[in-house]
């Protein structure tokens, strides 16, 4: 199912986000994602990274790849939530994973999170989880 120009509108203009992705094709394909849907990338490349950015910048959405060296993006998830910044703290949070199985057997329910992406993710269907949490 392609998303016609009328639903992509439902998103914030010049939507705001902070990637973390270790890997370079990864990254590559979200930035290409996330800019064909008129979106402002930041990509780091670990989830220590990706604390820092999250208290110094403003970002409506955050994207984490759930295992990065330093500092994986569950422990991120955390350490941003536990955060003293309101708009990092609050700010909406994906989890990128490639474990389809533990995002089924619900491995991630307990982190404060808005949705999961598993990989190989389509553009679509990156473009659906953010039309769902910005409609």
């Amino acid at each position: 199912m392609k998303n016609s120009m009328s639903e992509l509108s439902a998103l914030p203009e010049k939507l705001s986000v902070l990637v973390a992705e270790d890997n370079q094709a990864s990254q590559l394909i979200i930035r290409y994602f996330l800019q064909s849907l008129g979106a402002i990338c930041t990509i780091v490349s670990n989830g220590e990274q990706a604390v820092i950015q999250a208290r110094e910048g403003t970002f409506d959405l955050i994207i984490l790849d759930a295992m990065m060296p330093i500092v994986d993006g569950i422990k991120a998830v955390e350490m941003i939530r536990a955060g003293e910044d309101k708009a990092a703290s609050s700010a909406p949070i994906f989890l990128l994973t490639a474990d389809a199985v533990g995002v089924e057997q619900g491995k991630y329910a307990h982190l404060d999170i808005q949705g999961t992406l598993t990989k190989p993710y389509t553009r679509t269907e990156l473009a659906n989880a953010l039309m769902q949490l910005f409609s």
